[in-house]
């Protein structure tokens, strides 16, 4: 099945970016910092949103306007509450950044997890 919403998928040392259902770029190949592809499309005005699927937890990453800046937040629904993560401009946002925000919501749900359970 073709994903719908663009998703980067983050598992160790193999990151892959789908974009309209085909893998679009694979960051293996090509270092993360010097991917034109990658900020290109992160700085369309178009592109609003995509997936981040990682070995910790998967959010959404979303971009806002603050003035004339866009600048990209990660948002993860845990036990009914939306929290959100700010990511930061599309030249600051690399794979390892992303890896960073999804142990971040990790540690949310740990927590939370430990609040339930005393």
């Amino acid at each position: 099945m073709a994903r719908k919403t663009p998703a980067l998928e983050i598992y160790d040392n193999e990151v892959d970016f789908y974009y309209n259902g085909k893998l679009s770029f694979d960051f293996c190949v090509i270092p993360p910092d010097g991917n034109k592809f990658w900020f290109d499309w992160l700085q369309d005005a178009n592109h609003k949103s995509f997936r981040v699927v990682s070995k910790y937890t998967s959010f959404t990453a979303r971009k806002e306007l603050r003035g004339n800046i866009a600048y990209w937040y990660g948002y993860k629904k845990i036990a009914k509450k939306l929290h959100n993560c700010y990511i930061g401009e599309s030249l600051a946002t690399t794979p390892d950044l992303l890896c960073d925000i999804a142990r971040h919501f990790l540690n949310i749900m740990e927590r939370d997890s430990n609040i339930k359970s005393k």
